[in-house]
């Protein structure tokens, strides 16, 4: 429950909140990071007064996928319930950073999409933090009524 007071008035929100399996160390604890705690910090949010939300989702993110991209499909599912007047969903590629914990396969993968890049599609192209930020605040500045999804390959710059 969110005190009754001025310092509890929330307006927007953006949400960057996500795990890796193996940091979560099972599938629940995955989809409670993932998941759950995702809608409850959404939730509070709105209840709070927050009509506008933003949030970054994994690209591919659908019921057909993998368990990753199962849960990420739920938990989107889940913050489109809560009612938000205005609603935007980043979905990302991978992200073009370095990163403080080991993650050998993602690094390959980097590094791979990096040289390839003129090369594969624009959706696929690794993206760097500041674009995704940036789209998550120009998502909540705009409040576009409903719901706005934004693709990995429109978050890149243009040209």
């Amino acid at each position: 429950m969110v005190p009754d007071s001025p310092l509890w008035k929330v307006d927007a929100i953006i949400c960057t909140l996500a795990t890796l399996i193996r940091m979560a160390g099972s599938q629940a604890a995955f989809a409670a990071v993932n998941g759950d705690l995702l809608q409850r910090t959404a939730g509070l949010a709105h209840t709070a007064g927050a009509t506008r939300h933003a949030i970054v989702f994994s690209l591919g993110a659908g019921p057909k996928g993998n368990f990753h991209l199962r849960a990420k499909a739920e938990a989107e599912d889940g913050v489109r319930a809560l009612g938000y007047p205005a609603r935007t969903f980043r979905r990302r590629s991978r992200i073009d950073t370095e990163r403080n914990e080991s993650r050998p396969s993602e690094r390959l993968g980097l590094w791979m999409a990096r040289a390839l890049c003129p090369r594969i599609a624009r959706r696929h192209r690794p993206l760097k933090p500041p674009w995704i930020a940036r789209a998550l605040l120009d998502g909540v500045l705009r409040e576009l009524p409903g719901v706005e999804i934004v693709e990995s390959e429109q978050l890149q710059p243009h040209g």
